[in-house]
């Protein structure tokens, strides 16, 4: 897993934000991590309106964000030709089976709840990284 990822983490929180980029370098997944603090700057990020090298491998996107919420811009995502293929995986704390099922019809790719337990936290979050920057292949990379 040589060639380093770039992700999208969409979190307005600088705590969990800072967990995320923790697990991930603690589990070794060799990624670059561009934050946006909010459901507009993540749409600005993603077509072009901010710097950003290259399109990102995975958003992580929280579902409650200031401005612009998680589940809007996921279909401004997936309605998009050029960021649908994305993986888009909504990294949230709610556990509410309406909005599971809303970002399944939306087109989330995995829809994974935030432990409470920080140890709890940590695994999932490095188990989340690891399928999707080193399992998973996404269009374009062969």
């Amino acid at each position: 897993m040589s060639n380093k990822k770039t992700i999208l983490l969409v979190e307005d929180s600088d705590r969990d934000a800072e967990l995320i980029a923790m697990a991930f370098e603690h589990a070794k997944i060799n990624v670059e991590i561009h934050r946006a603090h909010d459901g507009v700057e993540a749409l600005e990020l993603l077509h072009g309106h901010a710097l950003v090298s290259t399109t990102p491998s995975l958003v992580l996107l929280d579902m409650k964000l200031p401005r612009l919420n998680g589940k809007e811009v996921l279909r401004k995502i997936k309605s998009n030709q050029f960021t649908r293929n994305i993986p888009v995986v909504m990294l949230t704390s709610s556990q509410d089976v309406r909005d599971i099922e809303e970002c399944y019809k939306l087109g989330v790719n995995a829809y994974v709840v935030k432990p409470i337990d920080f140890n709890a936290l940590f695994e999932t979050l490095a188990i989340t990284g690891k399928f999707w920057c080193n399992v998973n292949k996404i269009s374009g990379e062969y």
